[in-house]
C-alpha cells in the first residue's frame, strides 16, 4: 500500500503552493492568487518548507540524489507546459503566454533542460552529477547563440542529502560574487514523476522567490533548440 497523502511532506508542500501561499506569502496581487486561511494554517503545519533538509552531505553522492537523477533521466527528450505560481509582481515571466520546458540532453553526468518563455530561447538549466552530488547552473544564451557574459553560469551545489523529491542549490562563490544579494538564495528543483516538475528559488534576505509548475502529465511537442544549440 502506498504512503498515505497526510504523510508526505511534499504533497504537503504541494497542496500549501496551489492554495495560493508558500513559505509565507505570495508576492502578488490577490486577484492573481487568493491566499485563504486554509493555506496559512497549512503552512504552519509543516514549518520547514522554506529550509533545505538538514542532512549534511558529507558521504558523497546520496541515495535519494540518484532517485532524483534517476527521474530526470526518465524524462529526457519529453517537453512539458509550464505556469508560474510565484515571482515579483513587475517579472514579465506573469504575461508569458507560453512556458516551456525540454529535457532535451542527458549524458553520463549532465542534463540539459532548456527553459522557452514565448519566443526568448535564452534559457538552459544544466543539472550536473558529481562525486559529492548535484550541481545546478544556469547557461543563459544570447540569440546569436553567444553566451550572455553579463548573466550566465550562476548557480550552486547541493550541501545537504536533499530526497528523492526534493533538491537544492545554494548560491555558489561565483554567483555571490556577480550579485551580492545571492549570498542568502538557494534555488531548488522538485520532481513528482508523472505529476510534476518544479523549479524555484528563494533570496531569503530580500523575501525574493520564484516558482514555476510543469505538468508531466501533458507532455507536448518538443519547441525548436534554444539559442546557441544545432540538432544533429
Amino acid at each position: 500500500m502506498g504512503t498515505a497523502r497526510a504523510e508526505d511532506p511534499f504533497r504537503r508542500d504541494l497542496a500549501v503552493r496551489r492554495t495560493g501561499a508558500y513559505c509565507g506569502a505570495m508576492h502578488r496581487l490577490p486577484s492573481r492568487f487568493a491566499c485563504s486561511l486554509a493555506a496559512t494554517v497549512a503552512i504552519a503545519m509543516v514549518p520547514s518548507a522554506c529550509s533545505p533538509p538538514v542532512v549534511d552531505q558529507t558521504e558523497g553522492f546520496s541515495a535519494d540524489q540518484q532517485a532524483f537523477w534517476t527521474g530526470l533521466e526518465a524524462l529526457c527528450g519529453l517537453a512539458f507546459p509550464g505556469t508560474m505560481r510565484m515571482g515579483p509582481e513587475d517579472s514579465d515571466w506573469w504575461e508569458a503566454s507560453s512556458m516551456v520546458m525540454h529535457v532535451r540532453s542527458c549524458e553520463d553526468d549532465v542534463i540539459r533542460i532548456p527553459l522557452h518563455v514565448d519566443e526568448d530561447r535564452s534559457r538552459t538549466w544544466v543539472v550536473r552529477r558529481t562525486p559529492s552530488g548535484l550541481e545546478l547552473k544556469h547557461d543563459h544564451r544570447l540569440p546569436n547563440g553567444t553566451p550572455d557574459a553579463s548573466n550566465t553560469n550562476y548557480g550552486g551545489h547541493t550541501a545537504t542529502t536533499g530526497s528523492q523529491w526534493r533538491q537544492t542549490f545554494p548560491a555558489d562563490a561565483y554567483s555571490v560574487g556577480v550579485i551580492a544579494a545571492r549570498a542568502s538564495q538557494h534555488w531548488f528543483l522538485e520532481l513528482r514523476p508523472g505529476q510534476d516538475f518544479s523549479y524555484g528559488l528563494l533570496r531569503e534576505a530580500e523575501g525574493l522567490r520564484y516558482l514555476v509548475e510543469f505538468d508531466l502529465t501533458q507532455p507536448i511537442s518538443p519547441p525548436p533548440p534554444p539559442w546557441g544549440w544545432e540538432d544533429p
